[in-house]
């Protein structure tokens, strides 16, 4: 039985151990051979390639730096039912204009149409860095996957338990050992947007200690899974990455996440933050005008 999963990471690291973001989920967590398709937006072009070999990508990219990536990743082979396996996949990464990956943005007005508003959406991004921040400012990705489960009739708790279960053992080893955080949940029914787009400053300095909010699946700090699970006992449910891994993931089951938010001392440990529709059209960044002193 075939189903989605969202899942939104992100990562503060300013090198290109960022990377490791981009080789979630690892090789094992793939049901056969596929191609890997990716376009990116680096020194004022659009690059394309193909591969079977996702590294490959990745070293051009390193070679080269970029400002955005798209990643698609489908099976050219019958995908085997060991275990959970992954069909299909679109990745959306957003590296930090912080991070030594982010390619220098042009200057000078470009003339082809299309590139010209990339342009002015990735300077626009640039902004940031004339902000101050307590921590690096986080690179993020979004993972819309498409992910088949042996057998038939499955509920929402047990899609999200074998989810859970899968996103442990795709984590791969460079990322474990970083400070992740991020969100998800199955079918996609959760909100599916971009962590950078949805706060403001400082609130988006607040993350990696807290949770942009709760969600069905949350993965954060170690300490900070401790404690909103201390609050949602008997809701929530702690899994390790691993024994040595400085995250962590708490899920709390798809029809109490409503609930959950109302619990008292919740909001100790989430960003306080309006509500923000869903962005299903295309993405414009758009920073928040700097508070008059």
């Amino acid at each position: 039985m075939q189903f989605n999963l969202y899942i939104e990471l992100g990562l503060r690291a300013e090198n290109s151990r960022v990377l490791d973001l981009l080789r979630f989920p690892c090789e094992s967590a793939f049901g056969s051979h596929g191609e890997w398709a990716a376009r990116w937006w680096a020194h004022g072009k659009t690059r394309r390639t193909r591969s079977s070999k996702r590294e490959k990508i990745l070293e051009a990219i390193a070679a080269e730096g970029l400002n955005e990536l798209v990643f698609t990743w489908r099976a050219l082979e019958p995908v085997t039912f060991e275990r959970l396996k992954m069909i299909s996949g679109r990745i959306e990464f957003f590296p930090s204009p912080m991070n030594s990956l982010w390619a220098p943005v042009p200057l000078v007005k470009l003339k082809a149409r299309p590139e010209e508003t990339m342009r002015k959406n990735f300077r626009n991004a640039e902004s940031v860095l004339k902000r101050d921040h307590k921590l690096p400012y986080p690179s993020s990705i979004e993972f819309l996957l498409q992910l088949d489960a042996h057998g038939e009739g499955f509920s929402d708790d047990e899609f999200q338990d074998k989810s859970v279960q899968w996103i442990r053992a795709a984590i791969p080893e460079g990322l474990a050992t970083q400070d992740v955080f991020g969100y998800g949940c199955v079918h996609g029914t959760c909100r599916r947007m971009s962590m950078r787009m949805s706060l403001g400053f400082p609130e988006i300095d607040s993350l990696g200690k807290q949770f942009e909010n709760v969600y069905p699946i949350m993965l954060g700090p170690r300490a900070s899974c401790k404690g909103l699970a201390s609050v949602l006992e008997g809701i929530s449910s702690l899994v390790p990455i691993s024994d040595t891994s400085p995250s962590a993931m708490l899920t709390v089951p798809p029809g109490k996440v409503a609930a959950a938010r109302e619990v008292a001392g919740v909001k100790a440990w989430i960003v306080d933050r309006p509500p923000v529709p869903d962005l299903r059209g295309p993405r414009v960044f758009v920073v928040p005008p700097k508070p008059k002193a």
